[in-house]
């Protein structure tokens, strides 16, 4: 972590894990949504619905609808900061969908454990279908101001902790 990643978590508290203290701060526990790209690793469903020029993620556990526009436009530079992010995506071939996600604001956390984020976390997402009943997930978040160094977790990085522990 930078200095300014590794004071904003020492300055969480959470309420789960090796670091939890009762009456904590978790953004989840405050009635606020768990953010992205947490979401991702909470057991819970979510489903995908394609439609023209997009693609929308649909978060059952919040309720939350998450688009990903695939009609060519590019992220802005100057997105108004949001729980999910503002996501565009292209197709590499028929079976791998790339996801590109900036202008997320920084009241949440990366994982239960206080890990946080910047509003300058951009993620880079693959999905990939490798047969009938099963996607191949890939995960990247870059956020220089948060950690020295990008964020991984894909099958071949199995030692890779973007939850830190959920």
């Amino acid at each position: 972590m930078t200095r300014w990643g590794q004071a904003k978590f020492d300055a969480e508290r959470p309420g789960y894990g090796s670091r939890a203290v009762p009456d904590g701060n978790d953004p989840i526990l405050q009635c606020d949504p768990a953010g992205f790209p947490r979401v991702m690793f909470l057991p819970t469903p979510f489903e995908f619905v394609q439609a023209r020029g997009r693609v929308v993620q649909f978060f059952e556990r919040e309720h939350e609808w998450r688009p990903i526009w695939t009609d060519g436009r590019s992220l802005p530079k100057d997105a108004d900061p949001t729980w999910y992010g503002y996501a565009v995506g292209h197709w590499e071939g028929d079976y791998t969908l790339v996801i590109e996600s900036g202008g997320f604001n920084d009241k949440t956390w990366l994982g239960s454990w206080g890990y946080p984020h910047s509003d300058d976390m951009r993620v880079t997402e693959r999905y990939q279908r490798v047969d009938h009943d099963t996607l191949l997930y890939n995960i990247t978040v870059d956020d220089p101001k948060a950690y020295t160094q990008s964020i991984v977790c894909a099958p071949e990085n199995d030692e890779a902790e973007a939850e830190g522990g959920d």
